[in-house]
């Protein structure tokens, strides 16, 4: 049993290399996190102007979320579906 549980234990503790690894994110985190927010907006920023530039498409800029829903200018699904599938 003794020989188990030590068995158990060397599986459940993280390794040295990471534990080496992940010791300096306490000094980088704030700085990760704020690079990271920037290129998030960035990409929505890039995604909601580009799309604004489509004739008809109504859309609403998101505040916080990773995605943008928008109204397209069509009467027929049918018709976005062939579109889609023709520039495929």
């Amino acid at each position: 049993m003794a020989q188990a549980l030590k068995f158990c234990q060397a599986r459940l503790s993280v390794s040295t290399i990471e534990q080496y690894a992940s010791a300096n994110l306490i000094n980088t985190l704030e700085t990760y996190i704020d690079n990271t927010k920037l290129e998030y907006k960035v990409r929505r920023d890039m995604i909601y102007n580009n799309i604004q530039k489509i004739p008809g498409v109504v859309t609403y800029k998101p505040s916080s979320a990773l995605y943008l829903i928008a109204e397209l200018p069509v009467d027929d699904i049918e018709k976005v579906r062939n579109l889609v599938i023709d520039r495929i």
